[in-house]
């Protein structure tokens, strides 16, 4: 019998690979004229000629296409600040044309996003949303939402329902139940290279049998197959009719078209572009990126006899390590409290006279009613910042001054972790 955890660390997996793991070399061979892992930062190569283009030669291309993909690694601010650039671009020449579709939010969202946009929901609400579909990077894709709000441009949840990717994980697809089986997309299985790719990266030591292949490549299918299903419906919608669409997503969901793009293709035929934004390999390297907690595969990837993007671009790598301040605690949520379980040492959880078994229900003045709360508050503060913790300890309300410094060890990049 599979267990359900495994599938679902399995799907993390999938997903990891497919929103662009560190490892620039699995691109070297899959451009004819020029090696993209040894492309300079800020080179902008158009891979079917091998000819290096400007950032504004890229701008005009896009503009003679409705659908833009970027592909992307979710930790690199470089690449948000990239896709910010090109839907300004966009949004200036076309205003009142341009939507934005994001793989973070699951289309169950879509009410809550709609609200944000009109300006009708605030952003520690907003940022519980968030929560609930994507584990962190808020701050990375902070300035590409907040840009959306004021300019009320359209943002569209693309992704599959939690609940329906769930059941896969523990069913797999053939054994939903009818009122699940409904709800799924139509489902293309016939692209043999798209599973071999799957295949290899299923081959990682790490991972198991071909029953739990089987399952992790209809969740891959499942993910992919619904955003083209989303980008299609919208875009032959009222709503989206005439509009230019940027889709933001894991760079592992558009490499050589059989992810996204192909799937949206196959129900709505019209030209698209896409955007591999990619690490150069002198950038990042694998010290520094297992320090974020980045894996290497082991795999042995296929030979694919397609263009890996239209476009190329080499970025440098520049995360929020050491950039925002961090309260330095453990906690648990549950039952409607936040609860300290851990703090660690020199942190300012401990040096302002916060313990484990604090009840953590005040932030500023600002009530901390779950997680999301408190983790948006303490996102808020910059080094040298203070702020009152409200606590329940035995039963009686403390409160208690915490301070944002800098330490001289360098360890000021804690992080709050949740605890089951």
């Amino acid at each position: 019998m599979i267990n359900r955890y495994s599938i679902f660390v399995l799907a993390l997996i999938m997903f990891a690979y497919g929103c662009g793991i560190k490892n620039p070399s699995i691109f070297s061979h899959e451009s004819p004229y020029h090696p993209i892992n040894v492309l300079e930062k800020g080179k902008i190569l158009h891979v079917p000629t091998g000819a290096f283009v400007s950032q504004d030669d890229l701008l005009s291309y896009i503009t003679n296409t409705h659908i833009v993909y970027i592909g992307e690694f979710h930790d690199n601010l470089e690449h948000h600040k990239i896709q910010l650039d090109i839907i300004k671009a966009l949004y200036n020449k076309f205003p009142g044309r341009v939507s934005v579709g994001m793989e973070m939010f699951s289309r169950p969202s879509q009410p809550v996003l709609d609200k944000w946009v009109d300006g009708k929901l605030d952003e520690k609400e907003f940022f519980k949303e968030w929560t609930k579909n994507w584990s962190g990077y808020y701050d990375y894709y902070r300035a590409i939402l907040v840009y959306l709000r004021d300019n009320k441009i359209p943002l569209i949840a693309l992704n599959a329902d939690k609940k329906l990717v769930d059941s896969i994980s523990q069913q797999g697809i053939e054994n939903l139940p009818p009122e699940l089986k409904s709800q799924l997309p139509d489902i293309d299985r016939s692209d043999p290279y798209h599973r071999a790719m799957t295949m290899a990266i299923f081959g990682d030591p790490r991972h198991g049998t071909k029953e739990v292949f089987e399952k992790f490549y209809e969740i891959q299918l499942l993910w992919e197959e619904t955003m083209a299903e989303t980008i299609a419906n919208y875009l032959k919608s009222k709503e989206g009719k005439g509009r230019y669409m940027v889709v933001l997503t894991g760079g592992g969901h558009i490499n050589y078209g059989f992810g996204i793009p192909k799937r949206v293709f196959r129900r709505l035929p019209e030209p698209y572009t896409t955007v591999l934004l990619n690490t150069a390999a002198h950038e990042v390297d694998k010290k520094t990126a297992r320090e974020k907690g980045i894996k290497f595969l082991k795999v042995d990837l296929p030979s694919v006899p397609l263009y890996v993007a239209d476009f190329v671009w080499a970025t440098g790598y520049d995360t929020l390590k050491g950039k925002k301040p961090m309260l330095g605690i453990h906690f648990s949520d549950k039952d409607g409290k936040v609860t300290i379980t851990g703090i660690l040492p020199k942190s300012p959880a401990e040096n302002g006279g916060l313990k484990t078994g604090d009840v953590i229900d005040g932030f500023d003045n600002e009530a901390v009613k779950d997680s999301s709360d408190l983790i948006y508050l303490i996102g808020l503060k910059k080094f040298g910042d203070t702020a009152v913790v409200s606590v329940l300890r035995d039963g009686e309300k403390k409160d208690f001054k915490v301070s944002f410094v800098k330490k001289q060890d360098g360890s000021e990049g804690l992080s709050e972790q949740t605890q089951p």
